[in-house]
Formats: C-alpha cells, sequence, structure tokens
C-alpha cells in the first residue's frame, strides 16, 4: 500500500473535498481513464482494481479461498475490504457495480440486436465465419454499422 506522510496537515479535509469534486466533473470513461492515468501509479491503479474484484465477489459471496487464488492477494486485504464494505462501504461501491452490469446488459443486448439485423444469429454465426472468413464478416459488419450511421 503507498505510504503517506503520518504528519496531519490542517486543510486535509479540504483537499479530500476538492479530490470528489474533481473526480465529479469527469464525464466519460476515457476521462476518468485519463485522470486515473495521470493520478495514479500503475501500481496504485492495479491495487485498487483488486481491491474493486474483491469487492465484488465478497458481495457475490464468494470464499477467502477463491478470492485468494483469482485476485492474488492476502487474506488480511479480503479482511480489510470486507470491513471496509460492511461500515459503509457497500452500497457506495453497489450503486457503481449495478450500473456496470445494466450497462454491460444493455451492450450485450444492443450487439445482439443488431447481429440479428445481419442475419448474424447465435446458431449460425460460425458457420457464416466458416463460409465468408472472419475478415470478410468484419467488412461487412463496418459497412453495416457505417451506413447504419449515415442514415440516423
Amino acid at each position: 500500500m503507498t505510504k503517506i506522510s503520518k504528519k496531519k496537515i490542517s486543510k486535509e479535509a479540504e483537499f479530500i473535498n476538492n479530490f470528489w469534486r474533481t473526480v465529479t466533473f469527469l464525464e466519460n470513461k476515457e476521462e476518468v481513464r485519463d485522470f486515473l492515468k495521470a493520478l495514479l501509479t500503475p501500481t496504485e491503479m492495479l491495487m485498487l482494481a483488486k481491491r474493486i474484484e474483491v469487492s465484488k465477489m465478497l458481495i457475490s459471496d464468494s470464499r477467502y479461498i477463491q478470492i485468494h487464488k483469482e485476485v492474488q492477494v492476502t487474506n488480511s486485504m479480503i479482511t480489510h475490504t470486507k470491513d471496509s464494505l460492511i461500515h459503509g462501504g457497500y452500497h457506495g461501491f453497489l450503486t457503481p457495480l449495478q450500473r456496470r452490469e445494466n450497462a454491460d446488459y444493455k451492450l450485450k443486448h444492443k450487439i445482439q440486436k443488431n447481429l440479428k439485423r445481419q442475419n448474424f444469429t447465435q446458431s449460425s454465426l460460425s458457420q457464416q465465419i466458416a463460409e465468408l472468413g472472419a475478415k470478410q464478416i468484419v467488412r461487412q459488419y463496418k459497412k453495416w454499422k457505417k451506413f447504419k450511421s449515415a442514415a440516423t
């Protein structure tokens, strides 16, 4: 974990509030990614990503041993994350997780709908790949997307 100075500063609450305010002005995934890449080291980013994954797995009732194997974190980190979730972090974490799952579901549904319009059904997709080749299908899909965006 990243170490910070143990010296207390009088403006600590102001600094944290400014951090939260800055984050709220980020408008999309690219801005968030760029902001966090500029702000965090790769190690800090990985640490946060692992903490999110551990939180997600704890919420879905995964066992410590499974979390340890999949995420490669210590039991003390899992316990610390669980304690954070129990003492007020659960709802703060659950909201963006649910939004992400909803967005993933909508994206999957949209892709399936688009594929059906192009007669790319789940069952016939592998057959079409074999017949036309993957490159040809990608070209056809890109043409369709270009036509679709021009029409709207």
